[in-house]
């Protein structure tokens, strides 16, 4: 639909295996597929996670903070808050929130969890800027 430059998948290998015979079947080309336990710094133009961000440990998170999501331009996460579960330690929405220049906060449509949100970000963005959405 798109004519991007590239993109680059980010997980676990098993996943990755799943992508490589997908794509291969419709010739996708430049691809770069990247192991999640090493992870280079990317500057993307757009990030995208669907819950994956958020369901990381802490550790975890913060190398993809430093690595990935701070560098982007824009972002779209999907996220849910389980931290406290069963001991799972991973940023709260405030810390996000604070972390992440010009992020917002948008309802999940349609709602899958009372507690999930939607983050977006544009560093292009003028930071006094808001937008209601």
């Amino acid at each position: 639909m798109f004519d991007f430059n590239s993109y680059t998948m980010i997980d676990l290998e098993e996943s990755l295996m799943l992508v490589r015979r997908y794509l291969s079947k419709y010739g996708t080309k430049r691809t770069n597929l990247i192991q999640a336990n090493s992870v280079p710094e990317i500057r993307s133009d757009l990030l995208i996670s669907n819950y994956a961000f958020s369901e990381c440990r802490r550790f975890i998170q913060r190398m993809y903070l430093e690595k990935l999501i701070l560098p982007s331009v824009k972002g779209y996460m999907t996220m849910n808050f389980i931290n406290g579960k069963e001991s799972f330690t991973s940023f709260k929405r405030e810390d996000l929130v604070r972390l992440i220049p010009n992020v917002f906060e948008n309802s999940e449509h349609p709602i899958s969890h009372i507690e999930n949100i939607v983050l977006t970000w544009d560093r292009t963005l003028s930071p006094l800027i808001k937008i209601d959405r």
